[in-house]
């Protein structure tokens, strides 16, 4: 019946995991959908490495990766041609800081008017840059363009109202989405070997143990931060696994080793998912300080693992992941006192009421999280997108979109 396309930069598991469900539910309703990477992976990261085996069914372009300022931005001159010269009835674009994004947004309005045009926001006023000037402008110009912005939460709507001033904004709410079955399935049968995953990380079974899944940038995640408020709180039965690796690794080992602290903090590298799963069985909770950080999927993989979460109010999909003294707790992460209390609390709470909060955190995912639901909400939103831009949905069938799956 019509064509969705959307457009990413680069391929990693839950993004995968994104296409996959939304071509699932395209095939019950009939419709095309195109899930396309802008490039394969990052220089430097390993996302790749790490993929499902549907990543396969989607399409990577050719183009060329400019890197500015830490950021990879993406050229891909053939994609802008193809998409102008065969629309979709509805494209997502993975943001307006990109150049094929941007140019996307500026010539479709132009060119192709009937196509409904969506911008992926993962705004968060508290890593938001550039409030005012002309890079604020393009940002709100970009936006503007659009026929609707697709955003994780509640952050991002007040943000884009408030920090982008982006005038008379459409949402369209998605939150971003992992694969339940693995992380949950996965960390359940993982539990009965806790004992030894305990063991290999050289932590006494008796230890409460905080993960803390994070890239080691100072400047997003705030660990060192974190660790200079709590100095004195950790002990031999206290312990924080990090797993992540990042710019201020070294940082964070020579605080380690200045204060004494071999013991409690202890630094995993990067992870796979598989074994990712395994430190969430054998963890009692889930720790993320982060100081911005846009919508860390951490954050969502704990729910589905049945963690207790200790969460930034930074993050961006805080407000929905937790209910403060429920499933977690929420903090300030520059606010020492509130760092320290949210610890204790933690530090201090009975095994059995841990569990309970970690049941409560597997109901909020399945509520507010869940792959099905939210991508069917999705799609019953663009239709009603296409439908004002055609009056009748039954009547968009393109050449591109004839014969879809």
């Amino acid at each position: 019946m019509y064509h969705l396309a959307w457009i990413n930069n680069v391929a990693t598991r839950y993004r995968c995991h994104l296409f996959q469900a939304l071509l699932n539910e395209a095939d019950k309703r009939y419709t095309k959908f195109d899930g396309i990477f802008m490039a394969a992976y990052l220089p430097g990261q390993k996302l790749h490495e790490d993929l499902p085996e549907s990543a396969k069914a989607f399409r990577v372009e050719p183009g060329v990766q400019v890197r500015w300022n830490r950021v990879f931005i993406h050229l891909n001159s053939r994609l802008v041609a193809r998409i102008l010269m065969h629309p979709p009835d509805a494209i997502v674009l993975c943001g307006w800081a990109d150049i094929t994004s941007a140019a996307l947004e500026i010539l479709m309005p132009i060119f192709r008017r009937r196509t409904v045009l969506l911008m992926w926001a993962e705004a968060n006023c508290y890593s938001t840059r550039h409030e005012y000037g002309p890079v604020a402008a393009v940002r709100r110009f970009l936006a503007s363009r659009c026929d609707a912005l697709v955003v994780p939460g509640e952050i991002a709507v007040s943000t884009i109202k408030t920090a982008w001033r982006v005038p008379n904004p459409n949402f369209i709410v998605l939150p971003n989405l992992v694969d339940e079955s693995f992380f949950n399935a996965a960390v359940q049968h993982q539990h009965h070997a806790r004992a030894g995953a305990r063991s290999m990380l050289g932590i006494p079974a008796s230890s409460r143990i905080l993960l803390c899944p994070a890239r080691l940038d100072e400047r997003t995640k705030g660990i060192l931060t974190f660790l200079n408020h709590s100095r004195d709180i950790w002990t031999d039965q206290t312990v924080l696994v990090l797993a992540g690796a990042g710019p201020d690794e070294h940082a964070i080992r020579e605080w380690i080793t200045a204060n004494s602290r071999q013991a409690s903090i202890k630094l995993v590298g990067q992870v796979k998912a598989s074994r990712l799963v395994e430190l969430q069985a054998a963890a009692d909770g889930l720790v993320l300080p982060s100081i911005s950080d846009p919508n860390p999927l951490a954050v969502i993989e704990g729910l589905w693992a049945g963690l207790p979460l200790l969460l930034s109010r930074c993050c961006g999909n805080a407000l929905e992941a937790v209910v403060h003294g429920q499933n977690g707790w929420l903090f300030w992460p520059n606010k020492a006192t509130e760092v320290r209390e949210t610890l204790i609390q933690f530090f201090n709470m009975p095994s059995d009421e841990l569990r309970q909060m970690g049941a409560r955190s597997v109901q909020i995912a399945r509520e507010r999280f869940s792959t099905k639901p939210a991508v069917k909400r999705f799609f019953d939103n663009v239709e009603d997108l296409i439908r004002e831009k055609h009056g009748d949905i039954k009547s968009v069938v393109l050449p591109t979109a004839r014969g879809a799956r």
